[in-house]
This record gives C-alpha cells, structure tokens and sequence, in this order.
C-alpha cells in the first residue's frame, strides 16, 4: 500500500532535488538513511536555524529515553 503524507522540517528553505529512488524502494529510509535513503535536499533559507538543531548525541538520547 503507498500512501503521501506531509514532511515537516525544522530549517526554511527551497527543495532542489528529491529522491527518486524512494519512489520504488522506500525501504531505504530505513535502512541507508546517511547514504541512499536519504529523502530530500534543500538550500536552507536561514542557516542559522542549524545552530537550533540537536546534535546526533542529544537526539540518540533523546530517542532513547521515550522508547523506555
């Protein structure tokens, strides 16, 4: 079943390229999410919005302490 929904981000700016490649194998996002699977690419509107993001430490944390 394919279903469309949504994507929200946390940094403004205009999509430049999406993966066509999710298209016919979604299960990337899943699997190769740092190399293949990755969703879009965007020129950020304001790059200073990244110094609000959590670092892959926090967010790992962050994850971990709502699966317990």
């Amino acid at each position: 079943m394919k279903s469309a929904s949504e994507l929200y981000s946390s940094l403004s700016g205009a999509v430049t390229e999406i993966n066509e490649a999710l298209v016919e194998n979604p299960g990337l996002a899943n699997k190769s999410c740092y190399e293949n699977g990755w969703l879009i690419k965007i020129t950020l509107g304001n790059s200073s919005e990244l110094d609000e993001l959590m670092s892959e430490e926090a967010y790992e944390k962050s994850i971990k302490s709502t699966e317990e």
